[in-house]
């Protein structure tokens, strides 16, 4: 009777290995399946020339006036920062603004 109980968890325990193996198989091979789809029709984008990828140089010059428009700003910080005075060298040749 002991003998026919291991044989049976045996073949129970090989045969849930096998199915659950399957089955993350399956899923696996579905994301994978997934993926190279996306990757196509991205590909397949690329190809027909997209026009949100061909405004990206348009992007790019803005991007950079941007850039520009805060160099100048920060150069003319630069020149104005030197004309402050600090909290003390204005109440000395002020006095205290009682």
């Amino acid at each position: 009777m002991i003998w026919i109980q291991i044989v049976i968890s045996a073949v129970s325990a090989v045969v849930g290995g096998l199915v659950g193996s399957w089955s993350v198989a399956f899923r696996f091979g579905q994301r994978l399946q997934r993926i190279d789809d996306r990757l196509e029709a991205a590909e397949g984008r690329l190809e027909r020339g997209n026009r949100p990828l061909d405004l990206v140089p348009v992007l790019d010059v803005r991007l950079q006036a941007l850039i520009d428009d805060v160099h100048e700003i920060k150069q003319e910080l630069r020149d104005w920062l030197p004309r402050l005075v600090s909290k003390e060298e204005c109440d000395r040749r002020h006095g205290d603004g009682r």
